[in-house]
Formats: C-alpha cells, structure tokens, sequence
C-alpha cells in the first residue's frame, strides 16, 4: 500500500493530468494480481496446494508482463526525447512495477506459509 501511496503522490507531486495506456495497463495488472492474492487466501483456508500453486503462477506471469511493460513504455519514453517527461513518467512506472513485486512477494510468502503448515 506504501507503493501505491507512493504511485498517487508522484503523480499529484509531477502534475500528471491524464493517465497513460501504460499506466493504465499497470493498474489492470496490479488489480489483477490483488484478485489472486484474494484467491490464494481462500485457498489456504481449504489447504488446497494446487490452487494456490495456480494463483501462485498467474501473480508470477502478471509480474512479468508487468516487466515487460515497463521496458516498452520507458524505450517509448526514450524515443520520445522530452527528459523532463522522460524523469517524471520513469518514476511512476517504476513504482507502478514495484507494487507488482510486491503482489508477488505476498503471494510467495502465503504459499510458505501453507507449506509450513500443512
């Protein structure tokens, strides 16, 4: 939730007015990764490892899509030339990529713990 404080305050802070397609994206993908979290929760409740593994494996691909976006809108950003944006938009789609982390690491840490407990 820090991250995400931290994505909204460098947005107010940059004066960003609209959001972009990839911020947009990113927001989808953190969204989606929550929702397999929430699943994953539900899972350990019944101890059911291979629908935990699953979720598990769709936070691990949303992060990396997640990677991949942020590798495509910096590159845009490059081509584009203006540094200033370049500066602004590279701090928020970092933090947006970081928050994506952070899912997966929640989503590991659940599957340790069912693991340890079962």
């Amino acid at each position: 939730l820090d991250l995400c404080y931290a994505v909204i305050n460098r947005i107010f802070l940059y004066e960003i007015e609209e959001p972009t397609r990839g911020m947009v994206r990113f927001a989808e993908l953190v969204r989606e990764s929550v929702d397999e979290i929430e699943l994953i929760f539900v899972s350990i409740r019944r101890i059911n490892k291979e629908e935990i593994d699953k979720r598990l494996m769709r936070v691990d691909w949303l992060e990396s899509e997640a990677d991949m976006l942020l590798n495509d809108e910096l590159a845009a950003l490059f081509r584009e030339g203006d540094v200033l944006r370049i500066l602004k938009m590279q701090g928020v789609y970092e933090y947006l990529e970081m928050v994506t982390d952070k899912c997966e690491d929640v989503a590991l840490a659940l599957r340790d713990m069912m693991l340890m407990h079962s």
